[in-house]
């Protein structure tokens, strides 16, 4: 008779009953730390240099980002570190529910919403110091002294006269729609962010295979 002692196997065995769980647990640590990490790059891509216009006002950015206006798009990246599970795959979250950050990704054509159907495009007049629209929410006719007029060349605009003798003040061109090019800033997020996140979820696994032989 041959005996066989293998010394050691019960540790081992243990070490391997741990890292199924520490797999788990280290695979999720990792993802967080890549939402983080995806989030942070989406902010930046919103956080592009501004392109100003002596006529238009701030125009946004001239590259493929987004400048910063009201902030507002940026706080509407989804908040905090959401995980979820699909079977065997784990997933990181990182969007945002505007609507117009759509048309800014694929492109597309944007309509007017007013009761007439057209699109307000304001002038550096019509703008805060943001670049923010000083006017929002408000119709054209509730602005003191504001009128609309045709141009020679067809183009709607609405006006400002503060008085005799005071220039005429260009605030909005008013058109029935426009076209916004693609940007692509989540798909060129995504894959900027790829190597790296594959990096940071090996990392997590290497290192409770490690300790499992260790």
């Amino acid at each position: 008779m041959i005996g066989v002692s293998v010394r050691g196997a019960a540790k081992t065995l243990r070490n391997l009953a741990g890292a199924a769980k520490n797999v788990r647990l280290e695979s999720e640590r990792a993802m967080a730390r890549s939402v983080v990490l995806v989030r942070r790059m989406l902010t930046l891509e919103m956080t592009a240099p501004e392109n100003r216009d002596a006529f238009w006002g701030k125009k946004g950015a001239s590259g493929n980002g987004l400048s910063v206006r009201s902030g507002k798009t940026r706080a509407s990246l989804t908040p905090g570190t959401r995980i979820y599970r699909n079977g065997a795959a784990l997933i990181g979250v990182v969007g945002s529910a505007e609507k117009h950050l759509k048309l800014h990704e694929d492109g597309g054509v944007l309509r007017g919403t007013s009761p007439k159907g057209y699109l307000r495009i304001p002038t550096a007049a019509a703008q805060t110091a943001a670049g923010v629209d000083r006017w929002a929410g408000r119709s054209i006719r509730d602005i003191p002294g504001a009128f609309l007029f045709k141009s020679q060349a067809g183009n709607l605009w609405a006006a400002l006269h503060r008085g005799k003798g005071s220039p005429l003040e260009l605030l909005y061109l008013l058109k029935k729609s426009a076209r916004m090019r693609p940007r692509r800033i989540f798909a060129r997020t995504r894959d900027a962010s790829r190597p790296q996140v594959i990096e940071l979820t090996r990392g997590a696994i290497r290192t409770v295979v490690q300790k499992a032989n260790a």
